[in-house]
């Protein structure tokens, strides 16, 4: 899954916040939903004084509009200042429960390479991109003590990816289901 650059009508937030440089990204895959507001902030008070307001407009102008509950639960707002940013308000924004997902990095953006440097930092932090999720695998399919002819660890962990996540009563069964026969297979070690 990627995040793409989207156009959608963001002038509530441009308007509001002149002096603040937004952007908008969106998953590539429809199962998925992915949203990401990125709020390029010019310094560390203006994040401070404004991180509020901004949370508060993206879910009035652009959260209440969506019509799928996975959709308005999947926002993010990643803010990129190009200063340190004081630890007890990154603690103060992103542990605020209020409407969205909230992400405060220290980071200054090169205005000629700005979208894929954004790009690879929302891959890096919403999405995992720099997790290996395949040695994780091989060490678990050759630790000695799991270790079988049938290795159920490798099937469970090749097979992740096609486990639905989503609220479905079916999908919630299918999930369960699977959590039984793992713990089957680990209560015959």
């Amino acid at each position: 899954m990627q995040l793409k650059l989207s156009e959608i009508e963001k002038t509530y937030l441009d308007q509001k916040f002149p002096d603040i440089h937004f952007s908008f990204y969106q998953s590539t895959d429809i199962e998925h939903f992915i949203s990401c507001f990125v709020a390029r902030v010019p310094n560390h008070q203006r994040c401070k004084d404004n991180w509020l307001n901004i949370t508060t407009e993206i879910a009035i102008n652009f959260q209440a509009a969506l019509t799928s509950e996975l959709a308005s639960w999947n926002i993010y707002l990643v803010f990129i200042c190009p200063e340190q940013i004081d630890k007890h308000l990154k603690y103060q924004i992103e542990n605020n429960r209020f409407a969205l997902r909230k992400i405060v990095l220290a980071s200054k953006i090169d205005e000629t390479m700005w979208e894929q440097q954004i790009r690879d930092i929302l891959g890096r932090t919403i999405l995992g991109d720099d997790l290996e999720l395949d040695s994780v695998l091989d060490r678990a399919c050759t630790d000695p003590l799991i270790t079988t002819d049938e290795n159920f660890i490798r099937r469970a962990l090749t097979n992740a990816p096609k486990i639905p996540l989503d609220g479905k009563e079916k999908s919630i069964q299918i999930r369960r289901k699977q959590i039984e026969e793992l713990l089957v297979q680990v209560t015959k070690i």
